[in-house]
């Protein structure tokens, strides 16, 4: 493909991608959200071998018409309520074909400076409005997503804990190893897989604090110091916290205040947060403290160059409900050595001409040497949105999860299960008309979201809180309307009805 071909295919690749969107703007006419096919569909239309002679491009480009589109689940159809919002705006996209075109590793400043200093720039102003404190703003890093964030954050944890109690002088520990083989680190069981992951990642124990129907599901000072107490009896040491800002299951925030007031007494915990999507949300000056910037900001106590009882490291994905296209996910840390210290593996040929030393190297802040140019969707993001516009969307999302909850709460065979967060709605069917202990209830909700799952129309995402079984319905979609969240009520409850006449 030369140049002028390159023109051509590109026109093409726009206007067939404004074609699209076209038709998600007009609620989706002409694509269900999920779709209708069954497993190996598609890989059946794909030829067993690669093609030995060239192929027109022309007809190479049909295939996402041809075998894509029908084959993919619709994120961005303002019907899609499942899981969470995953935004894809029209700044983001083109800032992702620049990326693309100047397609560098950008694993350091000398190989493109831009991208460095972009990253630096940009961090920065997420940081900013968001609210965090400028100790963790100034030090902001772009990763894929909150799960590489929370590997991270464990590296740095345990390089922390183990630092500090290899020196400490009456230390009973005097290697590495016997440290590594008592950790432990805490999540709750309302926390996202991605803690267990990194435990498992670096083969260290994650345990699951219970949480409690009268908390909300959030995690406590309470629950966390009797666990620790529990640990170290054994002769565990505790090491990380991943503390939850917006959980997955129903959006509930962990008592921050108190779990950083506990680590107050055991310097050698490191606490992480993960708002993976409900961070974005503190850009909201009106939701900053039911978020509780108040305690992610707070400072906590210092012992030379430790810092505890306090929030080390943030982390929040702007490619949820943040306008910017996958993948896109801001990590915050207060102490940037945590991370360069243990990270760093610097051979001759990557060092920087402006100087080792001098200049950011981001590839020494996360797990990857080669890394995209995500800085650029941000910047054509926040500044063809600006902070108003972007509030703006969020709030729009708040109102139309909102709405759903109105119609909820108006139907006698439903209730909500957990107060609404943000735009999360989590509610059950639980017929007016009949006597059924939780058992039957769950069973019936089982059968009505197996009903549900099955449409096409709309999506939703089922959970389990506590023992019951529930359904997840968040909004986000820039695409979605009032009618849109009317026609999604019409078929859920259509959907109740036809279950509950099973039950006649």
């Amino acid at each position: 493909m030369d140049v002028n071909e390159f023109r051509r295919a590109g026109h093409a690749a726009v206007e067939e991608i404004a074609a699209y969107y076209e038709k998600l703007q007009l609620g989706g006419e002409g694509f269900q959200v999920t779709p209708s096919m069954k497993p190996g569909d598609l890989f059946n239309k794909i030829p067993e071998t690669p093609p030995n002679e060239p192929t027109p491009f022309e007809e190479v480009q049909k295939d996402f018409d041809k075998l894509i589109l029908p084959a993919t689940c619709h994120w961005q159809h303002p019907s899609f309520y499942a899981y969470f919002p995953s935004n894809a705006t029209f700044e983001s996209i083109i800032a992702d074909m620049y990326a693309t075109a100047t397609s560098t590793p950008g694993f350091n400043h000398s190989c493109n400076p831009a991208a460095t200093e972009l990253e630096q720039a940009m961090t920065s102003w997420v940081g900013q409005m968001l609210g965090l404190d400028a100790s963790l703003s100034k030090n902001g890093v772009i990763q894929t997503t909150a799960s590489d964030g929370a590997i991270i954050a464990t590296v740095a944890a345990r390089e922390r804990a183990i630092k500090y109690l290899l020196g400490k002088k009456d230390s009973p520990y005097k290697t590495r190893e016997e440290i590594h083989s008592k950790l432990v680190m805490y999540g709750s069981t309302q926390t996202h897989s991605l803690g267990a992951k990194a435990g498992l990642v670096l083969s260290i124990p994650f345990r699951a604090i219970e949480t409690y129907a009268e908390d909300d599901w959030a995690l406590t000072g309470a629950s966390l110091e009797k666990a620790i107490q529990e640990d170290q009896s054994k002769g565990l040491i505790p090491f990380m916290l991943i503390s939850t800002i917006g959980t997955t299951s129903s959006g509930t925030v962990d008592k921050l205040s108190e779990l950083c007031d506990v680590a107050k007494s055991h310097p050698e915990i490191y606490i992480h947060v993960d708002a993976a999507w409900a961070g974005v949300y503190l850009a909201l000056p009106e939701e900053r403290e039911k978020l509780g910037l108040s305690a992610v900001n707070k400072r906590g106590e210092q012992d030379g160059d430790l810092t505890y009882g306090e929030v080390h490291s943030f982390c929040t994905n702007l490619h949820k409900n943040g306008l910017v296209a996958f993948d896109c996910s801001t990590f915050f840390i207060r102490d940037s050595k945590l991370l360069t210290e243990v990270l760093d593996l610097t051979p001759p040929f990557l060092r920087n001409q402006a100087g080792y030393g001098q200049v950011t190297d981001y590839r020494n802040w996360g797990l990857s040497l080669g890394r995209r140019f995500r800085s650029l969707k941000i910047l054509f993001v926040l500044r063809s949105y600006g902070i108003q516009g972007f509030q703006a969307h969020l709030l729009r999302s708040i109102e139309m999860g909102k709405l759903f909850e109105e119609h909820v709460k108006e139907d006698k065979d439903f209730e909500i299960v957990t107060p609404r967060s943000l735009a999360l709605v989590v509610f059950r069917l639980k017929p007016a008309n009949r006597s059924l202990d939780e058992e039957a209830l769950n069973d019936l909700n089982k059968k009505f979201y197996a009903r549900l799952h099955k449409q096409t129309s709309i999506q939703l995402t089922s959970t389990i809180i506590g023992k019951t079984f529930c359904i997840r319905f968040v909004p986000g979609s820039p695409w979605t309307k009032a009618e849109h969240i009317l026609a999604a009520w019409r078929v859920v409850r259509e959907t109740a009805q036809e279950e509950l006449a099973t039950l006649q």
